[in-house]
């Protein structure tokens, strides 16, 4: 029963060893036990501090993309729509340019034609012109022959249908084409 009853002596030996070893622990054991733990939750929080502050700079990044391709999407349907003005404006230059050029050869074909037709009608004139002189010619030199056979010559010659109707058709072709050139 001496074991269930210690002494005082015992109990005070046992207080002061517990209570050293207490003391040990704590300096051996302890202290170095909590300092790495204290250590190792300043690391944990720094690294969990700086993970959120990554995942901060991360969704910036992600921002800053976002607005980048929508300013690049941006950027480009203006060049896109810039392109297709300037290649329409190219297109109604060119369109311009080709009516210009058409409308220069139609009136430079216009003139030649114009002119080909004063030169020809000044042909004709002069052809005719030439013909009525060499006609009243040779009616002159008839007609001083003999006076008699040249009034008989000229009545027959308008007495002759088929004459007249020549110089008729004549006359209308030469005032058709005056007309046809004063119109154009």
């Amino acid at each position: 029963m001496e074991l269930l009853k210690p002494g005082l002596g015992l109990v005070f030996w046992l207080t002061v060893i517990l209570l050293i070893s207490l003391v040990i622990l704590r300096k051996v054991v302890w202290l170095p036990i909590l300092s790495a733990l204290e250590a190792r939750e300043k690391r944990i929080e720094e690294a969990l501090r700086r993970a959120e502050e990554a995942e901060r700079r991360i969704q910036a990044l992600e921002r800053e993309q976002q607005e980048m391709r929508q300013r690049i999407l941006a950027e480009q349907q203006r060049i896109i729509e810039e392109a297709q003005r300037a290649y329409q404006r190219r297109i109604e230059e060119a369109e311009q340019k080709a009516k210009a050029r058409e409308e220069e050869i139609l009136r430079r074909a216009r003139q030649e034609v114009e002119q080909l037709y004063q030169e020809a009608r000044k042909r004709l004139i002069q052809e005719a012109s030439e013909l009525a002189s060499q006609l009243a010619e040779h009616i002159l030199l008839y007609a001083l022959r003999d006076s008699v056979r040249a009034e008989e010559f000229i009545r027959s010659a308008l007495a002759n249908p088929e004459l007249r109707q020549k110089l008729q058709e004549e006359i209308q072709r030469i005032e058709k084409r005056e007309q046809l050139s004063s119109v154009a």
